[in-house]
């Protein structure tokens, strides 16, 4: 991904990547509801689970699953991950550029 590749530029030691990509992948995956559904979390867990989007992208991805190509889950997931991804992309690019030139 472009977030693990740039921050591998950036640390340039490989035993300081796998903290800093875990201290970030950790936290997403378990609130966005991939492993256990964020039905079951109480309302405090749900509140911070709204404010990341891999949430949205995992609840999107069960109604395309199921065949529920309107529901207003999918507008979501795309409405937050366009934007974030082309954030990373330029923050990479810029790492990139600053690595190579």
């Amino acid at each position: 991904s472009y977030f693990s590749h740039a921050t591998a530029f950036i640390q340039k030691r490989e035993d300081k990547i796998a903290p800093i990509i875990h201290l970030v992948h950790t936290p997403l995956t378990l609130l966005s509801g991939m492993m256990l559904s964020m039905d079951l979390a109480p309302t405090w867990l749900k509140i911070i689970a709204y404010s990341n989007p891999l949430y949205y992208l995992v609840k999107a991805s069960r109604y395309l699953v199921v065949g529920c190509f309107t529901d207003p889950s999918i507008y979501y997931a795309f409405l937050f991950m366009i934007p974030i991804t082309l954030l990373m992309m330029f923050w990479c690019t810029k790492v990139f550029n600053k690595v190579i030139l």
